[in-house]
């Protein structure tokens, strides 16, 4: 908890590189889930998911926990990853949320400025 990874370092970058690599291809995995991305490095999380690519394979599913209700944010950083990363749909969940909670609650109005209307094949979709 509260221990800052300076990604700028080579050697921190080689190690998470390489710790990725290993755990690949030690432990039969289908992907991997990146919590709170917003706070740490796009640069080298992108270098990461292309170090993935190479050394374990395309096939992995990862997604990455990104709490924000805006569109276009999520939209612009799942750009920023080369269309390889799936976020979880913020607006989604909200709407949900209200219309569950209103008296007449519109169910017509429930995928509106969500991921899984405008980009589906990167949406994750995580109702509780």
């Amino acid at each position: 908890m509260f221990a800052d990874v300076d990604f700028s370092q080579p050697e921190v970058r080689d190690d998470v590189l390489k710790w990725g690599e290993w755990i690949g291809k030690e432990l039969s995995l289908g992907g991997i889930r990146f919590d709170a991305i917003k706070h740490y490095s796009e640069d080298f999380l992108r270098d990461f998911i292309r170090h993935l690519d190479q050394t374990v394979g395309t096939n992995w599913f990862l997604v990455g926990e990104y709490w924000r209700d805006d569109l276009e944010v999520l939209s612009g950083y799942i750009k920023r990853m080369g269309n390889r990363i799936s976020l979880f749909d913020v607006r989604l969940v909200g709407n949900m949320s209200r219309i569950s909670m209103a008296r007449r609650g519109d169910l017509r109005k429930i995928f509106d400025g969500t991921l899984a209307l405008h980009r589906p094949a990167n949406a994750v979709v995580c109702l509780h």
